[in-house]
C-alpha cells in the first residue's frame, strides 16, 4: 500500500488539541476495558487463586495475588503511553507545531509520571510475593521487603523507577529534537533489564526467547503507544494529526512486521509444535493474542485503504472511528499479555527448557555438526535483536541512500555490495560463522577479522562516493570525529585486537552471549572506522596506509603466535570443550593461519592503495553534499 503524503498549511485556527474532557473519557475507556480484560482473564484461566508465594514461604495472601496482576496491567499501559508519547513528540509531529510539541511533552511527563507510581506499587507487590508477606503489613517488616527488592526483578524495577521520574521531571526542558529523541530512546531501554527477568525463562532457547520477548515488547509499545500517543493527544490538531498519523503509518507496518516474526519465534520456543500444549490454558491464551493479532492487521489495511485518504481531505470521522477500533483490541490483547504472564506454562513446555547456566559451555550448541563447507554456511545463531537490528539498518540505509539527488544513489553493483556486506554480517553474528565462533578458535578469529576488514569494506563500496565523502566529514565535525583520523581508527583497531586475543576477555566473552556480541560489534565499529575513511578518500592524492600496516602489522604477530605456540589461548576453553570432531591444537594453528591471510591482504591492500594514489596525484576530490 502507498502512503498518502499531504502538505497542510500551518493555520492558528485550528483547536488546540483534544479537550480535558475527552481526553480524561479517552483514558477512563482504555483503563476499563484492561482492568476487565485482566479480570476475565484470571476469571476464566484460574491463575487468579494462584497463591503466588515462593516456596516455602508463607502465602502472601488473596489481595496481594489480586494486586500484581492489576499493578503490572497499570505498569504495561502507563509504560506504553510513556513510550509513544516521547516517540510522538520525538518523530511524528512536525516541530513546527508548538502548541502540538507542548501538548506532547506535557503529556509524556503525564504518562511518566503514573509509569514511576505503577512501577512502585509493581514492585512492592511483587516483593511481599517473594518473601511471602501480605502486602499490608510488607512495609512492617523492612528486612525482608529490602531482601525482595534485591532480586534481579527488583533493581530493574528500580531502574524502571528513577528512570520514568527523570522521563516527568525533565521532558518539559526538551526543545529541540536532539534532546527529544534521546529521551525518546531511553524510555523503552528501561525495560530491557526487566524483560530479561521474565517469562522467557521456561522457554527451550533462554537467550534468543528473551531477545524475542525484548524485540515483542518494544515493537507493541512503539505501535500502541504511537497510536494512543495520535488519538489522544493529536486528534483536535488537524495539521499536526495529518503529519504525525501519515509518519507513523511507516512506523506501524515495521512495528507490525517486528510483532508477528518476533511472537512467531517466542511461541516456538515457548511451546513447540505439541498440539497438547496449544490446547492448555497459556496456549489457548496465545491463540487468542493471535486472533486480536490477525484483527488488528486487518485494521491496519483499512487505515491505509480508507482513513488516510479520507484524513487527507480534512475527514477525520473514519480514522476516528477504526482507530478507536484498534486502541480497543489492542487493550485487550495487553489485558491478555498481563494474564498470561500470569499462568503457568504447561509442563511439556516446562520441560523443553534448558537453562543455559546448567550447561559448562552455555554459548556452544551441543548439536553443532563437524564443520564442512555446507554446515559453516547453513548453520544458525539465533539471535533476535541481532537479525532484527541488520534488517532495520540495512532498510535505513537503503532508504538513506536513495534519498540522494540520481547521480549520489547507488548503482546496480554498489547495490550489491551493499547487500554483500549485510549478507556477510549476518553471516558473521547469526550465521555459520558465528554458530562455529564460540567451538572453533579459527571461526573466532575469522568471526572477528570478516566484521573488521571485510563488513566495512564491502558497506564503503557499496555507497556512492559523494554520499561517503559527505558521511565521513561530518562525522569527523562531531566531537568523536578524531576517531576518524586514520592513525587514530587504526589504533583503536588494534586496541579492539589486543584486549580480545591477548586478554582473559576472550575466555569472557566465549561464556556470555551478551559478551560474544560485543566482542562482534567492537570489531565492526572499529573496523568502519578505519575503512570508512579510506575509502572516501580513494580519489585523493595523499592516502595514508599507516594505519593498514599497523593492523596487519599486529595480525601477523598474532597469526604467527597462534601459529607456533602450544600454550592453549581462551584459558584452555576450546581444549575443554573436546569436540569429538575437532583437535584444539590444530584449529590453533589453523586460526594462526587465518590472521597471516588477513594480514597478507591488508599488506595487498595497502600496496594497492600507494600504487593507486601515485596514479591520480593530480585527481581533484569529490565534492562534498554535506
Amino acid at each position: 500500500m502507498t502512503i498518502i503524503a499531504t502538505r497542510v498549511e500551518p493555520s492558528s485556527t485550528i483547536p488546540a488539541g483534544p479537550t480535558p474532557p475527552g481526553l480524561a473519557r479517552g483514558l477512563l475507556a482504555v483503563l476499563t476495558l484492561l482492568l476487565l480484560t485482566v479480570v476475565a482473564g484470571l476469571a476464566v484461566t484460574g491463575s487468579s487463586a494462584a497463591t503466588g508465594s515462593a516456596s516455602g514461604l508463607s502465602d502472601a495472601g488473596a489481595l496481594t495475588t489480586r494486586l500484581l496482576p492489576v499493578t503490572r496491567g497499570l505498569f504495561d499501559l502507563a509504560a506504553i503511553g510513556a513510550i509513544g508519547s516521547t516517540t510522538a513528540l520525538a518523530w511524528l509531529v512536525p516541530w513546527d507545531r508548538p502548541d502540538a510539541t507542548r501538548r506532547l511533552r506535557a503529556a509524556s511527563a503525564g504518562w511518566a509520571s503514573a509509569w514511576c507510581v505503577a512501577a512502585l506499587a509493581y514492585l512492592v507487590c511483587s516483593a511481599a510475593q517473594v518473601v511471602g508477606v501480605p502486602v499490608t503489613r510488607v512495609f512492617a517488616a523492612p528486612d525482608l521487603l529490602l531482601y525482595g527488592v534485591d532480586l534481579p526483578q527488583g533493581r530493574a524495577l528500580l531502574l524502571v523507577v528513577v528512570g520514568s521520574l527523570s522521563l516527568a521531571l525533565w521532558i518539559s526542558a526538551a526543545r529541540t529534537k536532539a534532546v527529544a529523541r534521546a529521551w525518546a530512546l531511553l524510555a523503552p531501554a528501561l525495560l530491557a533489564p526487566l524483560l530479561a527477568t521474565g517469562h522467557a525463562a521456561t522457554a527451550s532457547n533462554h537467550f534468543l526467547a528473551t531477545q524475542t520477548l525484548l524485540v515483542h515488547v518494544l515493537a507493541v509499545s512503539l505501535w500502541m503507544g504511537g497510536l494512543l500517543a495520535v488519538v489522544l493527544h493529536l486528534r483536535g490538531d488537524r495539521p499536526a494529526l495529518v503529519v504525525a498519523v501519515t509518519r507513523f503509518s511507516r512506523l506501524a507496518l515495521l512495528c507490525f512486521l517486528a510483532v508477528a516474526a518476533s511472537g512467531l519465534v517466542g511461541a516456538w520456543t515457548r511451546l513447540g509444535l505439541d498440539p497438547d500444549v496449544w490446547r492448555s490454558d497459556y496456549g489457548m491464551l496465545m491463540g487468542a493474542k493471535t486472533a486480536l493479532f490477525g484483527a488488528l492487521a486487518a485494521l491496519g489495511w483499512a487505515h491505509r485503504r480508507y482513513s488516510l485518504p479520507a484524513l487527507a481531505t480534512g475527514q477525520r470521522r473514519v480514522f476516528a472511528r477504526i482507530a478507536a477500533v484498534e486502541v480497543s483490541l489492542m487493550t485487550a490483547a495487553l489485558g491478555l499479555a498481563v494474564v498470561l504472564g500470569r499462568t503457568a506454562p504447561p509442563i511439556a513446555a516446562s520441560l523443553r527448557a534448558a537453562p543455559p547456566h546448567a550447561a559448562a559451555f552455555p554459548t556452544v550448541d551441543p548439536t553443532l555438526p563437524p564443520l564442512r563447507p555446507l554446515s559453516a554456511l547453513l548453520e544458525t545463531r539465533p539471535d533476535a535483536l541481532v537479525a532484527t537490528f541488520l534488517v532495520a539498518a540495512a532498510a535505513l540505509l537503503v532508504i538513506w541512500a536513495r534519498r540522494g539527488p540520481a547521480d549520489a544513489r547507488p548503482t546496480p553493483s554498489q547495490g550489491i555490495c551493499l547487500a554483500a556486506g549485510f549478507g556477510l554480517a549476518a553471516w558473521a553474528l547469526v550465521g555459520g560463522l558465528g554458530a562455529y565462533s564460540t567451538a572453533l578458535l579459527s571461526a573466532q578469529v575469522a568471526q572477528v577479522l570478516v566484521l573488521m576488514v571485510l563488513v566495512p569494506a564491502l558497506l564503503a563500496r557499496g555507497l556512492p562516493s559523494p554520499r561517503l565523502t559527505a558521511l565521513v566529514d561530518r562525522g569527523r565535525r562531531l566531537r568523536v570525529g578524531v576517531l576518524l583520523q586514520p592513525t587514530n581508527a587504526a589504533v583503536l583497531a588494534v586496541v579492539v585486537l589486543g584486549v580480545t586475543f591477548q586478554t582473559p576477555l576472550l575466555e569472557l566473552s566465549l561464556s556470555s552471549e551478551l559478551g560474544h556480541l560485543l566482542v562482534g560489534l567492537a570489531a565492526l565499529a572499529a573496523g568502519c572506522l578505519v575503512v570508512l575513511p579510506l575509502v572516501a578518500e580513494r580519489s585523493r592524492p595523499a592516502r595514508p596506509i599507516s594505519g593498514l600496516l599497523l593492523i596487519a602489522a599486529v595480525l601477523a604477530w598474532y597469526g604467527g603466535r597462534m601459529w607456533l605456540t602450544t600454550v592453549p589461548m581462551a584459558g584452555g576453553w576450546f581444549r575443554d570443550l573436546d569436540l569429538v570432531w575437532a583437535d584444539a591444537a590444530v584449529d590453533q594453528r589453523f586460526a594462526g593461519a587465518v590472521a597471516l591471510a588477513f594480514a597478507v591482504g591488508l599488506l595487498a591492500l595497502a600496496a594497492a592503495q600507494r600504487a593507486a594514489g601515485s596514479t591520480n596525484s593530480t585527481s581533484t576530490p569529490p565534492v562534498s553534499l554535506g
